[in-house]
């Protein structure tokens, strides 16, 4: 009886209508919806703060998963095996070497988000071009 009282009320019906109007939205959309600062308008701390999410995004998507695979390839041997501690925190081990290595090395994909998050459309690239033609 509660089931076909709960059915009546369209709750599933609502559940719809929200995943699609949410799936309808771009993220490229809310970036650049007027509300977003750009990054002449940020404060310092507003540019590192964004900076450092698009370290933690790099660490967590890219880095952290190679290093879990070499973690748990089949080149792992007992030798060097550190017992429980090394079960244990591990993984802690791996988040904390892939946000450092993040943080100490110059990946071009952390200034390209810190870009996109900021607004900077006017991005000239410096160095070397790869002349794949000649």
């Amino acid at each position: 009886m509660q089931m076909s009282a709960i059915s009546n009320l369209g709750f599933e019906q609502t559940v719809t209508d929200a995943a699609r109007q949410s799936s309808q939205v771009s993220f490229a959309s809310l970036l650049n919806r007027p509300g977003v600062a750009r990054e002449a308008q940020m404060s310092d701390q507003q540019k590192s703060d964004i900076r450092q999410a698009a370290q933690q995004l790099v660490s967590s998507a890219l880095i952290l998963p190679m290093l879990q695979q070499v973690r748990e390839s089949s080149l792992k041997s007992e030798l060097f095996h550190g017992g429980f501690s090394e079960d244990a925190f591990g993984a802690q081990l791996d988040t904390e070497l892939a946000d450092r290595m993040v943080a100490k090395s110059n990946f071009p994909i952390v200034d390209a988000i810190y870009r996109k998050m900021t607004g900077q459309t006017d991005f000239v690239p410096k160095g070397k071009e790869l002349n794949i033609h000649g």
